[in-house]
C-alpha cells in the first residue's frame, strides 16, 4: 500500500491526498525540517482539512511509527 505525506500548503490538495490513501496511510511532513515557519504552516494545513483527533494522531505520529516499526 502506498503512503502519502502532507508536504503541501494548499488544504484542498492535502485533503485530496488524505482521501486518496486514507487515515492509515497519510503522514505529516514538511519540505524543510529545520525551518519552524514551514512546520507551523504544515500543522495549520492539517488543522484546516478537518481530521478527527484519532486521525490527527495517526497522521502526526502513529502511521510513521507503524511504518518504521518504532
Amino acid at each position: 500500500m502506498m503512503y502519502l505525506e502532507s508536504t503541501c500548503y494548499h488544504p484542498p490538495a492535502a485533503r485530496c491526498a488524505f482521501e486518496t490513501v486514507g487515515a492509515d496511510h497519510f503522514i505529516f511532513g514538511t519540505d524543510a525540517p529545520p525551518l519552524k515557519v514551514l512546520k507551523k504552516q504544515g500543522v495549520e494545513v492539517i488543522k484546516k482539512i478537518g481530521l478527527s483527533p484519532a486521525e490527527e494522531a495517526k497522521v502526526y505520529s502513529g502511521n510513521a511509527r507503524r511504518l518504521l516499526k518504532v
